[in-house]
């Protein structure tokens, strides 16, 4: 029983961390983000109830380890590529994500195998995993910010702010007013709303529209796990005798020659009164090879995209298509 009960604590840790996983491969990263604030509850009680109990074992020590490879490591990586770097950045964002979660792991086996006392050396994956996290729960955006304000600036009469969890980021209520400071509060007006929920999205679309006006510009960046979201938007962008401008930021996956997608075109052009734009993210080539763009090069480049007004605009460059990185 000594060591039961520490162990039986140990296993909420991993599986706060295999829920965490769970939501995030659904699209709930602000919750799965939250598991991984709460897996540490069981981290701390486990360790301080094994010392209460006298309950202290190698196979519990062990076991901590794995948990914590599993909550503190792998569930922050999988969060922060899936918001941040799947889509964007190719096979890097994966690799730099399972590079987070490698060294965790190579961190937990080295201090089980070689004991030191004193202070921590290097940072615990239990930090480690939390900073990650952090910025998703705090709607932190790496991308879009410099478009974000300028709109604000621009359009100083009325903004929306829009975002859901199927884009770079999501935001729930508790820190949307956080990015609504960008501008005065009465010219935004912040809505949470969840891509993946085609009737809930519809609804709130359409309400912030009756309740706000007519949406007359719409820079649009929605990850690729909610597919049919984009057009939704669309279809609420825009007036009776009023035309529109929609900027839809894609991936550099949009001008891939072997994967052509003239639908899209199509069924943009078919609503009334949308001037559409692709904004295409494409790479860089320099002596040393190719790299993806930087954060400040997208922002930079989609605020080109919008002064240029053309309906397709490349930010870097797609030819050849091989040289990518």
């Amino acid at each position: 029983m000594k060591t039961l009960i520490p162990n039986m604590i140990t296993c909420g840790n991993m599986l706060s961390g295999m829920l965490s996983l769970v939501l995030a491969f659904h699209g709930h990263f602000v919750p799965a983000s939250w598991l991984v604030f709460f897996a540490v509850f069981f981290d701390f009680m486990d360790g301080k109830m094994a010392r209460k109990l006298g309950g202290s074992s190698s196979f519990g020590m062990e076991l901590d380890s794995l948990a914590d490879v599993v909550s503190f490591g792998v569930a922050p990586a999988m969060i922060i590529y899936s918001v941040y770097l799947k889509g964007f950045f190719g096979v890097t964002g994966a690799i730099v994500a399972a590079f987070f979660a490698l060294c965790g792991a190579l961190r937990l086996a080295r201090f089980n195998v070689h004991h030191v006392d004193g202070s921590f050396q290097g940072l615990p994956i239990p930090a480690g995993g939390h900073f990650l996290v952090s910025f998703v729960v705090a709607g932190i955006s790496l991308l879009l910010g410099p478009v974000r304000r300028w709109l604000f600036g621009r359009w100083l009469a009325r903004a929306g702010l829009i975002q859901g969890n199927a884009g770079t980021r999501f935001l729930g209520p508790w820190n949307l007013a956080a990015l609504a400071a960008d501008a005065p509060a009465s010219t935004v007006h912040p809505l949470a709303l969840d891509w993946h929920d085609d009737a809930a999205l519809d609804a709130a679309l359409a309400g912030a529209v009756a309740l706000h006006g007519p949406i007359v510009l719409a820079v649009v960046w929605i990850h690729g796990g909610a597919p049919a979201a984009p057009l939704a938007v669309a279809r609420h962008v825009g007036a009776p005798g009023r035309r529109a401008d929609y900027y839809h930021v894609l991936s550099s996956a949009a001008a891939d020659p072997a994967r052509p997608d003239a639908g899209r075109l199509a069924r943009f052009a078919a609503l009334p009164g949308l001037r559409y734009h692709e904004v295409i993210l494409g790479f860089v080539r320099e002596p040393a090879g190719s790299r993806w763009l930087t954060n400040a090069e997208i922002a930079a480049g989609v605020l080109a995209a919008i002064e240029a007004g053309a309906p397709r605009f490349v930010v870097g460059i797609v030819a050849p298509w091989e040289n990518r990185p």
